[in-house]
């Protein structure tokens, strides 16, 4: 099981960050609703307006080896509500795995996604990922500037020129 962490952002904001559980099924669906139209066009690359049950399910179904996903929870309410994610699915045979980030509107810009990011890298490299990868809007340039200070390469995408695939080697020998 991967380590619990509370961590500090820009300007004292705390969050609580902790793998994703079967039963965050509605904190998901709670925090992708609340997304922006534009957060989540950037996300799922497209006009997705919500996820069925199904999917839900699926994001909240983590085997922490294939698939691992880390939920920040603003703590400063009575319950916590889902303030991030950040997910990859790992392709054994490649050795590589594709991420995906998301952030609450109202906590962009504030450090959360590196948090998120730092924590998928280690959990990501401490089991055997040998690199990360996520495919991208080139208009989103919130994820070109943390790629950027993540040391991530980038290309333009050969099967669609809105996009670009950003890569990282997180072993120094692949």
């Amino acid at each position: 099981m991967a380590a619990n962490s509370m961590e500090t952002l820009t300007g004292g904001l705390e969050v609580y960050i902790r793998p994703v559980r079967r039963d965050d099924v509605e904190l998901e669906r709670q925090f992708i609703d609340k997304l922006s139209a534009q957060s989540r066009y950037n996300r799922f690359l497209g006009g997705v307006s919500h996820l069925t049950q199904d999917e839900l399910e699926k994001f909240c179904d983590i085997d922490q080896r294939h698939n691992m996903a880390f939920t920040a929870l603003d703590q400063s309410g009575p319950e916590g509500t889902q303030v991030g994610v950040a997910r990859y699915v790992a392709n054994p045979e490649k050795g590589d795995a594709e991420i995906a980030l998301a952030i609450a509107d109202d906590w962009q810009h504030k450090g959360l996604d590196d948090a998120l990011l730092q924590h998928l890298i280690d959990f990501a490299r401490d089991n055997g990922i040998e690199s990360l990868y996520t495919i991208e809007l080139a208009s989103n340039l919130a994820m070109h500037a943390l790629a950027r200070r993540f040391g991530f390469d980038s290309k333009s995408d050969p099967g669609d020129r809105g996009r670009l695939i950003y890569r990282i080697q997180l072993r120094p020998d692949t």
